[in-house]
């Protein structure tokens, strides 16, 4: 009846014991900048546009049959038990039409009403066709629990309810209004329309497949310590030349002291997927790796969690909706709580983890406005909550904080024709801005220690950018490292003079122009490993597919050199560097589909 992702090829050594039920994936500002590159250091100007206002999200959503385009609905508004769930035309002040989905754990969810606190039920916990559906005080009873079934290569869900196995159905595929719901026989494949329901910020059941790119940024980051682990391993993810999500967990992480203990690498790769954009990862509280991919199919979003600390082992993959055509991402929501984001539409989109709960908020997609913005926004810690970025139509970057379900005020920081930021976040609270200018520059903005802005943009001047810079605080004494592709497809770095200072050397060319050419932007993570506290560099190559992803690292507390305003490309600036192609394992394991009754 469900179905998700399973792996093939599973090491004898490991044991995972993976869910039983539930959902996961069953197929295969107007205003100008002036930029000098006369100095290394030069005043931006940057007029900022007016503040947009602050924004609660919605408490619950619509859920529309496909079929009929109608709400579920409780009839007449009703707060009592045993009132019916109906289809009805869809009313945007209506509360006893929008609903709230709760993840209960063992992938069940309540599907409770805004406008009664209620829980839709199986009259009587009927397990026959033709049952009632109904609302009632939530319990958790298996007639009011519910399975989420994604669609494969559909922007469309199905509810499947935990105790009769049987899916919520518009009898005689009706459109007319009022026509009670009911439980009935799940239909092979995809289902019908009456059975299938559509969840914000979709819109339309139409599927419409997004465009399949090539070579973007690999996702990096650091995990957590294994048991018996003495460093932390790295995590590379990256969408392979047959769009397939891989991921490669390196445990023996140090380049500078090789630790002739560490395992094997662990490799693991979907299998007969379709994935557009770039990956992303983040970590969850308890330091476990968080993936989340772009399926070109649906356009939904697709995550998965490492299954234990450490280990680079991923049991399925989810679907948790959006059907959209921008690149998400996760970052920042609540201290030891993420959240995916996405820009849709023009508006700002999230869809918050569950705290407390490693079961994803399916259903829980929420706008928190925004017009004109484009792009990836970044969201990174700030207090009890976030602070989050986006790029406006115009060019403009804006932030807002983001506390529980309100979104703060917009500020806009200024700038034309930036792109998309990459934010890094300090201590105090504040964060550092860099973002690729119109004509190719890299500008970079910090955050004062009282919260406000610089009204100016700072340009690193010499090299001009093929694509999105990204930056890390590489060095044990807090330093700002930034890294780019130029124009050259050769990989720079320009890093702060001093700690807090905003102030940055000159560009290093730290790509080998007789070595392996770079294919995308670079993505710069730090490390913390036994040799020290440091950073490394990782792109894609045109041998990425077969050799893994390619990494330059930096041995700890390496100094840029270069003046202002200039660029070494000598191999003598390079001294010291480590360079390698990660490598790929003997054994990877796959992500496959497997249908359970």
């Amino acid at each position: 009846m469900l179905s998700r992702l399973r792996r093939r090829l599973r090491p004898p050594s490991k044991q995972t014991t993976l869910r039983n039920g539930g959902f996961g994936l069953r197929r295969v500002k107007q205003s100008s900048v002036v930029l000098t590159s006369a100095a290394l250091v030069a005043g931006v100007l940057s007029i900022a546009g007016p503040a947009e206002a602050a924004t609660t999200a919605a408490t619950g959503i619509p859920i529309t049959i496909e079929n009929s385009g109608k709400c579920m609905n409780v009839a007449g508004g009703s707060t009592a038990n045993s009132a019916k769930v109906i289809q009805y035309t869809c009313v945007a002040s209506a509360t006893n039409d929008k609903w709230v989905v709760v993840p209960k754990g063992n992938d069940l969810y309540w599907i409770q009403n805004v406008g009664s606190g209620k829980c839709l039920t199986v009259y009587g916990a009927s397990t026959a066709n033709n049952a009632s559906l109904i609302q009632y005080t939530c319990t958790t009873g298996a007639n009011e629990t519910w399975y989420i079934e994604s669609q494969p290569e559909r922007p469309t869900m199905r509810f499947i309810g935990a105790g009769s196995g049987l899916c919520l159905d518009v009898p005689g595929r009706s459109t007319a209004n009022n026509v009670n719901l009911v439980q009935y026989t799940c239909q092979p494949g995809d289902g019908t329309s009456n059975e299938r329901v559509i969840m914000p910020p979709t819109t339309s059941a139409a599927v419409v497949h997004r465009p399949f790119t090539t070579k973007q940024p690999v996702a990096v980051i650091q995990g957590g310590l294994t048991p018996a682990g003495a460093t932390a391993p790295v995590s590379y993810n990256w969408i392979t030349g047959t769009h397939q999500w891989e991921t490669l967990t390196v445990y023996d992480a140090d380049p500078y002291q090789h630790d002739p203990n560490a395992p094997e690498p662990y490799g693991v790769i979907t299998n007969g997927y379709g994935y557009t954009g770039r990956p992303v990862a983040a970590l969850l509280a308890d330091k476990r790796v968080q993936v989340i991919a772009h399926d070109a199919a649906a356009g939904d979003v697709h995550y998965s969690d490492e299954s234990a600390t450490g280990t680079g082992d991923y049991p399925d993959f989810n679907d948790i909706g959006g059907a959209m055509n921008s690149q998400p991402t996760v970052g920042a929501y609540a201290p030891g709580q993420l959240a995916v984001y996405a820009i849709i539409n023009g508006a700002l989109w999230y869809d918050r983890e569950a705290a407390g709960n490693a079961q994803a908020p399916i259903g829980g997609w929420r706008s928190l406005g925004g017009t004109g913005l484009t792009g990836v926004p970044a969201s990174v810690p700030n207090g009890s909550g976030a602070q989050i970025f986006a790029t406006t139509a115009a060019g403009q970057i804006q932030t807002a904080t983001l506390n529980g379900t309100t979104l703060g005020d917009w500020t806009s920081l200024g700038g034309t024709g930036l792109g998309d930021p990459d934010v890094v976040p300090l201590k105090g609270d504040k964060a550092f801005v860099t973002a690729r200018a119109g004509d190719g520059s890299v500008v970079v903005k910090e955050q004062k220690a009282d919260g406000t802005w610089p009204a100016d943009w700072t340009t690193i001047a010499g090299v001009t950018a093929a694509g999105n810079p990204s930056a890390v605080i590489g060095s044990a004494d807090g330093k700002l490292d930034v890294s780019i592709r130029g124009t050259d497809s050769q990989i720079y770095v320009a890093q702060e003079t001093a700690p807090a200072s905003g102030q940055f050397s000159g560009w290093v060319q730290i790509s080998d122009p007789t070595g392996a050419a770079p294919q995308s932007d670079p993505t710069a993570f730090a490390y913390n490993v036994p040799s020290g506290q440091s950073f490394a560099v990782v792109f894609q190559t045109a041998d990425t597919d077969t050799n893994g992803p390619y990494e330059i690292y930096f041995p700890a507390n390496w100094t840029a050199t270069p003046p202002a305003a200039s660029v070494a490309r000598a191999a003598t600036a390079r001294a010291g560097l480590h360079h390698k192609a990660i490598g790929k394992p003997k054994k990877i394991e796959k992500l496959t589909v497997h249908a359970t009754k």
